[in-house]
């Protein structure tokens, strides 16, 4: 299940952008 948002992964934090 993944969400509408791009999370920050803690395995990929580069491949996904942090949402504040």
């Amino acid at each position: 299940m993944r969400s509408s948002k791009p999370r920050r992964d803690s395995n990929n934090p580069s491949l996904a952008p942090p949402d504040d």
